[in-house]
């Protein structure tokens, strides 16, 4: 009788451990699930945020095209201007 009670006991212990565990688990994965949550925004927002790194490097390259435009130009007008005053003079 004395060795079955201790079973039961035991019995009992593992029943609460395991309740114990179990609890823990269902922490787990919920914290699981707020991480991937988490993850799935943060991937979203880098994807905005090589977009815009995207287009603000298209709109660098445009604008160092139209500076270089715009010494071409200054060039240009330079050197009709000598010939311009050179031939005046």
């Amino acid at each position: 009788m004395k060795e079955e009670s201790r079973i039961v006991e035991l019995l009992a212990e593992m029943l609460k451990k395991f309740d114990n565990h179990e609890v823990l688990l269902k922490k787990l994965i919920d914290g699981q699930h707020k991480n991937n949550q988490e993850i799935k925004k943060l991937n979203e927002s880098q994807n905005k945020t090589n977009a815009s790194i995207g287009e603000l490097r298209l709109s660098n390259m445009k604008l160092a095209e139209s500076i270089e435009n715009s010494f071409k130009l200054e060039d240009r007008l330079k050197k009709l201007e000598m010939e311009v005053f050179k031939k005046a003079s």
